[in-house]
């Protein structure tokens, strides 16, 4: 099966190594692509803008040629705005900006050019739950504008876990060690389809080579995601994390190593040893995240989704509410550091 794969694969190569008059580049098109999420947990609010590209050559070289995937400065103008119940109430400019947080790969990095605006609370430009967005990016040097429009994700209430509470996940019982579920039970929002809790840790490295220096850390488990037929806050959900996945989570995520100390907690606080966070995405996200999750069946196809016109990407909104800081209680830490095969090797401390 190998040999007849290989075999293809140079038929192929072969053949288009030998068509000369074969043109893989078209006439040139525009095509905007857009990725922007709003979010009322931030106050500056970011759009990634690009363009696509076609030419001769390697398109891996040109892919790391930002003016490839940038358009020139100038050249576009973009703005957000907002209307509620049919009546516009205002337009906000967005700015051009350079971050220097690109993660490598294909495309220019660490640079990017990204598109912003400030949502100050108490502000104008504050996101308003209630009202509607629609995104406006206009080419000026071809008069082409593109488009979306998007709702917003409203706060919603959690009844589970109950704060402020010591939380206890694990404790040891004549001999034998008993982990607890700890249980997540919250509300819908309108506008919300998708919900993804999470449980987030803390602690600190010590290595024996500088002891005066903590590396702080942190780590994340996700439970699975949820999702809502009605986007609405008439809709209950619940979930469970079970404290004997977590211990197996920290053990497969932490290196045993004899030269380090760790301890539970954050910078300046030891006994803030974990939050729990509740993320939602408005339909339009939601589809965009199901459509971009990693096919497992026979047919790998996926459709495409944008909610752009005259471009693709998205355009859409999320929410996340963090409650916390929570402690850990001590038979919980007890089995942390001693009692747990799972994380016994892990050389988790207690402060003095």
């Amino acid at each position: 099966m190998k040999r007849l794969l290989i075999f293809l694969g140079i038929i192929a190569v072969f053949a288009y190594s030998c068509e000369t008059d074969f043109d893989v580049t078209a006439d040139y098109k525009d095509i905007t692509i857009v990725y922007g999420l709003l979010s009322q947990n931030d106050t500056v609010q970011y759009i990634r803008i690009n363009r696509a590209f076609l030419g001769d050559g390697n398109a891996l070289e040109m892919a790391a040629i930002p003016d490839s995937s940038y358009y020139p400065f100038g050249a576009i103008e973009v703005w957000i705005e907002e209307w509620k119940d049919g009546r516009f109430v205002g337009s906000f400019q967005l700015e051009e900006t350079t971050l220097n947080s690109k993660e490598p790969g294909i495309f220019p990095y660490p640079e990017q050019r990204i598109w912003f605006y400030r949502t100050y609370p108490g502000t104008a430009s504050e996101i308003d739950e209630d009202s509607e967005y629609r995104l406006f990016i206009k080419n000026n040097l071809t008069g082409k504008t593109s488009t979306g429009i998007t709702d917003i994700v409203t706060t919603f209430s959690i009844e589970r876990p109950i704060f402020p509470l010591q939380l206890g996940l694990a404790y040891e019982f004549e001999g034998n060690i008993d982990y607890n579920d700890l249980d997540f039970v919250w509300y819908g929002a309108k506008n919300a389809f998708r919900f993804e809790p999470s449980f987030r840790f803390y602690y600190g490295e010590v290595f024996d080579s500088n002891t005066n220096d903590t590396i702080w850390k942190e780590l994340t488990y996700n439970l699975l995601s949820m999702r809502s037929t009605k986007g609405s806050s008439s809709e209950k959900f619940e979930t469970s994390m079970m404290g004997e996945s977590f211990f197996r989570f920290l053990e497969s995520h932490i290196e045993v190593r004899e030269d380090v100390k760790r301890y539970p907690g954050r910078s300046m606080n030891p006994d803030y040893h974990c939050d729990i966070f509740f993320s939602a995405a408005n339909e339009i996200y939601s589809v965009f995240l199901d459509v971009n999750e990693p096919a497992t069946g026979i047919n790998q196809e996926k459709p495409d989704y944008t909610n752009i016109t005259n471009g693709i990407g998205i355009f859409a909104s999320r929410r996340a509410i963090r409650r916390g800081p929570y402690k850990l209680k001590p038979e919980t830490l007890d089995v942390l550091r001693e009692r747990s095969e799972y994380t016994n090797r892990l050389r988790f401390m207690t402060y003095h």
